[in-house]
C-alpha cells in the first residue's frame, strides 16, 4: 500500500506546478532542442484546454484521470490558458490494471490525495512536446523534483513508448505505449499511453 499511496500524490502536482508555468527542474534541463518548440503551441489561442480537450475526447476513455484530476482538486489549474505541459493521459484500462496490481480500489486510490499528486505529476513534462519532437533514449524530467521518464522510438519502428527513467529496457516493466498522440489542448499536449507510469517513491 506503500505504492499505492504514493501514487495518489502524482496527479495533484501535475496542474499545480503547471500552472506555475513549469519553472524550476524541468525548464533548467531543457535545452534548445528540446521538446517545447513554437511547433506545440502553434494556435494555441484557437484550441481548447487541457480540462475540456480530456472531456471532449470521450472515446480515449479518460474518465478515471478525470475524476482523479477532481478529486486530487486540479480542475481549475487545468482550465488555465496559460498552462504549457505535456501530458501523459493514462486510459482507464490502465489506471483498472494498477487498482487490481496495488491490490486496493478506485475509491481508496482517488482518496489518497497525496498518492494522486505524485502519481499526476509524474505524468507531466512541463513543457509542450509533439511527438515528432521526441527522440528514441531522450530523457524528460517531469512535475516530479528528480524524477524522470525515458522515450522510447528506435529507429525503424513505428510508434512512441515511455518508461522509468531509472530502469533499463531490460529490467523495467513494460513501457507505456502512447496509443493517441498529438492531441493539442490550449498551449499543452496530449498523448494518451496504455498503462499507468510509475516514479520510484522509496
Amino acid at each position: 500500500m506503500k505504492v499505492a499511496a504514493a501514487l495518489a500524490l502524482v496527479l495533484v502536482a501535475l496542474a499545480g506546478r503547471a500552472a506555475a508555468g513549469g519553472r524550476g527542474l524541468a525548464q533548467a534541463q531543457y535545452s534548445s532542442s528540446a521538446p517545447g518548440s513554437a511547433a506545440a503551441a502553434a494556435n494555441a489561442t484557437a484550441l481548447p484546454s487541457l480540462a475540456e480537450a480530456v472531456a471532449l475526447a470521450p472515446q480515449y476513455n479518460l474518465s478515471i484521470l478525470v475524476e482523479a484530476v477532481k478529486a486530487a482538486n486540479l480542475t481549475s489549474l487545468l482550465t488555465n490558458a496559460s498552462t504549457a505541459v505535456t501530458l501523459f493521459a493514462p486510459l482507464d484500462s490502465a489506471f483498472t490494471a494498477l487498482i487490481a496490481e496495488l491490490n486496493t480500489t478506485a475509491a481508496d486510490l482517488l482518496a489518497n490525495k497525496k498518492l494522486l499528486t505524485s502519481v499526476l505529476s509524474y505524468h507531466v513534462v512541463p513543457v509542450p512536446a509533439l511527438s515528432s519532437e521526441l527522440t528514441d533514449a531522450q530523457v524528460l524530467p517531469t512535475l516530479l523534483p528528480t524524477a524522470n521518464i525515458t522515450v522510447s522510438k528506435p529507429p525503424g519502428v513505428a510508434g512512441v513508448s515511455v518508461f522509468n527513467a531509472k530502469c533499463t529496457r531490460a529490467v523495467c516493466p513494460p513501457a507505456a505505449k502512447v496509443v493517441a498522440a498529438d492531441i493539442k489542448a490550449g498551449k499543452s499536449v496530449i498523448h494518451v499511453i496504455d498503462r499507468v507510469l510509475l516514479p520510484d517513491l522509496s
